[in-house]
């Protein structure tokens, strides 16, 4: 960390994965609203289990989704290429 250039960019990186925690935590709080929500409109406790099912569903639908979109990016070549042997 001789280079001050090399200080500068390690304090955008973390203002970088700074915005991209908050922008998880917002859509993680969200999915929790959305099952909170599902669970009481089909009022799922412990007398009635099957109410869950729903957001199970919610839940393996967004999972798939998320899967998808990771498939599309990284056969899209959006991840750094391989370091090239002998360059």
């Amino acid at each position: 960390m001789a280079d001050g250039a090399e200080v500068h960019h390690a304090g955008e990186s973390r203002h970088r994965l700074r915005a991209d925690d908050d922008a998880a935590e917002r859509g993680l709080f969200g999915a929790n609203l959305a099952a909170g929500y599902i669970n009481d409109v089909n009022k799922a406790s412990a007398s009635n289990p099957g109410g869950y099912a729903p957001m199970l569903w919610f839940f393996g639908i967004l999972s798939a989704i998320a899967f998808a979109c990771m498939l599309a990016l990284w056969v899209s070549g959006w991840r750094k290429p391989a370091a090239v042997a002998g360059a």
